[in-house]
């Protein structure tokens, strides 16, 4: 962990002569490398650690606009918000319920549920 720390802080990405021993097993294609340093330079990048950071907020981003995305489609077509569930399954139960419009007798839900542990 030390090496890659120490490695972050590096004004250049990973050359082909650097040793990079565990971190990274597999090597990547040269045309890949070159579109890395092409990225590296556009974005003004002045160390690994700054390239990693804008990494992490680009994938961030991208992953907040899908979500967002998910959001509006599950409000058009169920009239749900995930945002509002922990978890996909409870969402997708209420989704069924809500389209079948069958009701569930709430005593017998808590009765069952309760002893799933």
């Amino acid at each position: 962990m030390r090496i890659f720390c120490s490695r972050l802080g590096r004004g250049v990405i990973y050359g082909e002569e650097d040793e990079v021993g565990e971190i990274e097993p597999d090597h990547i294609s040269q045309e890949d490398y070159e579109h890395a340093c092409y990225l590296y330079d556009k974005l003004g990048c002045t160390s690994f650690g700054g390239y990693t950071k804008l990494y992490c907020y680009t994938d961030v981003a991208l992953l907040a606009d899908v979500f967002e995305s998910y959001r509006k489609l599950a409000m058009d077509t169920y009239g749900l918000d995930p945002a509002h569930y922990v978890f996909s399954p409870s969402m997708a139960q209420e989704a069924m319920l809500k389209t079948t419009g069958i009701e569930v007798d709430l005593d017998a839900h808590l009765f069952f549920g309760g002893g799933v542990s």
